[in-house]
């Protein structure tokens, strides 16, 4: 299989305009599937839309998902070009796009316009943020990004393989970067006491 081509994103400005979107990560602050907590966390997702990173749609039933991370496929190897959701993968999964699967270019900054790439590379979190950026979403929650925390984030609590999770000074730039959406910061609640990310309102699971 030779370079694969960008494309198959036309649909994505304005897809959800007015309706609010969770952008579900694997930090700390997302509770194990057999507390309450996550139970509650269900239940204020439920009806939603969702956008899951990689590994989080083991968990969580996504509308959209999105990953960056060639390892993925190794865990996740079914075609994404025929699932019931959409799929959003970056510059370095060489997947042909068409059916449900968008491959978009990188960019360094965040844009309304896939064709001019999305802001990510380094952070899946920030390439799904700009992904409910450009589809226009009313209020956008995000769910464990943390970029950091002194216990084990989710993946580590469900044992999930084939992921990578950097050190504290990834985490610190991973945090910095989502200062550029600040221009979006009135619609973006970070639902997490204790994220490391300055640029949104945080608020608990309970006040959501």
């Amino acid at each position: 299989m030779g370079k694969q081509p960008f494309g198959n994103f036309e649909w994505i400005p304005d897809y959800i305009k007015g309706e609010d979107v969770f952008v579900c990560a694997s930090g700390p602050s997302v509770p194990h599937p057999d507390t309450d907590n996550w139970k509650l966390l269900m239940k204020k997702m439920n009806g939603a839309k969702k956008i899951c990173v990689s590994h989080v749609m083991k968990f969580i039933d996504p509308d959209f998902l999105v990953f960056l991370d060639g390892s993925v496929t190794r865990t996740l190897t079914q075609d994404f070009t025929l699932e019931p959701y959409k799929t959003i993968v970056g510059r370095n999964i060489n997947r042909a796009p068409g059916g449900n699967l968008a491959r978009i270019n990188y960019s360094g900054q965040p844009n309304i316009d896939p064709r001019k790439g999305f802001y990510g590379g380094f952070s899946t979190g920030w390439f799904a943020l700009n992904l409910a950026v450009a589809m226009g979403a009313k209020t956008i929650y995000l769910i464990g990004h943390d970029c950091g925390g002194k216990k084990a984030n989710f993946f580590d609590a469900m044992k999930v393989k084939g992921y990578s999770r950097g050190g504290p000074d990834r985490y610190v730039k991973m945090a910095a970067g989502y200062k550029q959406f600040e221009p979006w910061a009135h619609k973006i609640i970070n639902v997490s006491k204790t994220s490391n990310i300055t640029s949104f309102k945080k608020i608990s699971l309970e006040e959501l």
